[in-house]
């Protein structure tokens, strides 16, 4: 039982940094709203494929945040926390549920990928409108680059995913 657990939290540890350095260190601005595009929600994604809905939160929303706050962005860590969180708990709940229905890693990363995409834009979207009105809506485009960027990764990816499943705990 400790071995697992200490097990669960290194996997859960080892994402977050890998969000963190695929978020801080690996970004392309974007000048038209002062923000960047990154590949660190691929490990939101395998996060929560992996690790399971608790670990993959955790990991992700920290990860994330601390990329946020170390880059200047701290106004934007409660809703990195949530989002990434959020992002997480879908493509683990979206991907245990096509388990039951579709074989292929690659199509359930696809279709995980795709919710989590669109909780991202939809949840960055919501918190900037408040804070920038209909200027918000030119975030729209970066997110869902960022997401799509993330998705692609996380296909490449997949073939280690039937690896690591099995080792899981989810």
């Amino acid at each position: 039982m400790k071995k697992e657990t200490t097990y669960k939290i290194t996997l859960c540890a080892l994402f977050s940094a890998l969000c963190f350095v695929f978020t801080y260190a690996i970004k392309l601005p974007f000048p038209v709203t002062s923000g960047y595009i990154h590949i660190g929600d691929t490990f939101v994604i395998l996060s929560g494929i992996i690790l399971g809905p608790v670990y993959a939160f955790v990991s992700s929303a920290i990860g994330a945040s601390l990329a946020d706050l170390l880059s200047g962005y701290a106004i934007y860590i409660p809703v990195t926390f949530v989002t990434k969180g959020l992002m997480s708990l879908a493509a683990h709940y979206c991907f245990k549920l096509l388990s039951k229905i579709v074989k292929s890693i690659q199509v359930k990363v696809v279709i995980s990928g795709i919710f989590t995409t669109a909780i991202c834009t939809l949840g960055y979207l919501i918190f900037e409108y408040f804070m920038y009105g209909n200027a918000a809506f030119a975030n729209i485009i970066p997110n869902t680059i960022q997401g799509i960027m993330a998705l692609v990764i996380a296909v490449i990816l997949s073939p280690a995913i039937k690896r690591l499943k099995n080792e899981s705990f989810t």
